[in-house]
């Protein structure tokens, strides 16, 4: 699968192999197994780049998902490994507002990624469905997915084909969170590379696309066309062909005119000016974005209060599971069993306390949450870090906030676990075996003793696997500590 949208080698590497980390991308692996063994396949519901859409059912949860498959037969190599690096990319991807990857899937037919079902639809239907649009909720959701791009850019990964029909709705929930949804174009970059390609749709390519020679920025100039075109109606740059479009792009001036604009801050088109100044250079990182006075006073008003975000760092200080298997245990079930609306208010915590808007929480960024509650020193908030910080980074992303923050006294279900078992007993036996821990928990950088371990923490009789029984009564143990 190579390393385009994953982890360079350098950086497996360095994980050292006594270490334990667990990483989401590892959880998510390409199976050569007959997909309808686990999934059952349903009605096509549309096409994507390259891919056909399917409702599809887990059978073991019954979960509702989508199937995007992809036909191998008769395709040059490169729409092969576009396919693939889709399903690399969001193997590595752990954001709130980028969709959730369940499976993947292999065969000498087809290729296969299962996501999560956003079931709440196109944000641009639900627009016209309501009826109505204000300055301030184009910034809330723009917000969502400008934090989104800065997640991909720190990972090293330009999206490349931004636009509003990617972006869908989680629920139908009038709350929901936005989430991109395609990522069949997205290429992993180094500091200081530029790409030699043109990719991406007209209307929301960058100048510098067009001539074919671009980098990270092309991603901040389709984030100015997006809030453009959500506060006025109509797109910046327009033409009745893609040659005039793309003409339009490079030579046309940028105005803001008519009524529709009146009404709109000066703040807004100071930042659209900003974002699609023809000079990649002198715009601003899709982080900057987040902390432009735009995006500060118009989308950070519907935040939760601080005694929902006290309450939530109370249960995350408590969470101090030493044990390997049952820490990997929990992040494979927030991450593989867990669908994301079950998560409730823990996804707008995060982005709360998430000031930076990059999908990652600092050290600063939780002692300033922490600072209505005392004594708490930076050695204490260390130790809380470490504790949930499962991939060793320094910093706690979603789903270790989430696998520390989850009550797991009420989540932690005997249905839950057995679906947990049943996923990682991949030879369908009865029993895990070390081999099946490395397979699901990426045992490529961790050395095998780690994963004996893991074993002889729940295997009673000794027999050097576990069996449902043991697995169930061990993670039992954990969630009794959490009552």
């Amino acid at each position: 699968m190579g390393t385009i949208c994953g982890k360079s080698e350098k950086q497996e590497k360095s994980n050292k192999s006594g270490d334990f980390s667990i990483n989401k991308r590892d959880m998510i692996r390409i199976k050569i197994t007959n997909i309808r063994e686990d999934y059952s396949i349903g009605d096509k519901i549309g096409n994507e780049k390259f891919a056909v859409l399917h409702k599809c059912k887990n059978k073991q949860t019954g979960s509702r998902c989508i199937a995007k498959i992809f036909s191998v037969a008769g395709v040059e190599p490169k729409v092969l490994e576009a396919f693939i690096k889709e399903a690399e990319l969001l193997r590595e991807a752990d954001h709130p507002n980028i969709i959730k990857v369940l499976d993947i899937y292999k065969d000498s037919v087809n290729a296969y990624i299962i996501t999560e079902h956003c079931k709440g639809g196109e944000l641009l239907e639900r627009i016209k469905e309501e009826g109505n649009l204000s300055e301030n909720k184009v910034a809330s959701y723009m917000k969502q997915i400008i934090s989104a791009v800065a997640y991909l850019h720190s990972k090293k990964i330009i999206h490349r084909d931004l636009r509003l029909e990617n972006l869908m709705f989680l629920s139908k929930d009038k709350d929901s969170c936005l989430k991109i949804t395609e990522f069949g174009s997205c290429k992993h970059f180094e500091k200081n590379l530029r790409v030699l390609e043109k990719v991406g749709n007209p209307y929301f390519m960058s100048p510098e696309v067009i001539l074919g020679n671009f980098d990270s920025k092309c991603d901040v100039w389709s984030l100015g066309v997006m809030i453009y075109v959500l506060l006025s109606g109509s797109q910046p740059f327009d033409g009745s062909t893609e040659d005039q479009i793309m003409q339009s792009v490079l030579n046309s001036e940028l105005l803001f005119e008519g009524k529709k604009w009146r009404k709109i801050s000066e703040e807004a088109k100071s930042l659209i000016r900003s974002l699609l100044n023809r000079n990649p250079k002198d715009r601003p990182t899709a982080r900057q974005i987040l902390n432009s006075p735009w995006i500060k006073q118009r989308a950070d008003g519907n935040a939760p209060d601080n005694e929902i975000i006290s309450s939530t760092l109370s249960n995350l200080n408590q969470f101090d599971s030493q044990s390997k298997l049952q820490r990997a245990t929990l992040a494979f079930i927030v991450s593989q069993v867990m669908s994301s609306d079950e998560v409730g208010n823990l996804r707008n915590v995060f982005k709360e306390i998430d000031t930076n808007g990059d999908g990652l929480l600092s050290k600063k960024e939780i002692r300033k949450a922490l600072e209505s509650s005392t004594g708490f020193s930076d050695q204490d908030i260390d130790t809380l870090i470490a504790k949930v910080d499962l991939d060793q980074n320094g910093k706690v992303n979603y789903s270790e906030f989430l696998t520390a923050t989850i009550d797991w006294s009420k989540e932690m279900s005997r249905e839950r676990l057995e679906i947990a078992f049943k996923a990682l007993d991949a030879d369908h036996s009865g029993k895990i075996s070390k081999e099946e821990l490395m397979i699901a928990f990426g045992g490529s950088h961790m050395s095998s003793k780690i994963f004996k371990e893991m074993i002889d923490e729940a295997d009673l009789d000794g027999d050097g696997e576990i069996d449902l029984e043991e697995f169930c009564t061990y993670m039992e143990n954990f969630k009794k500590r959490t009552n």
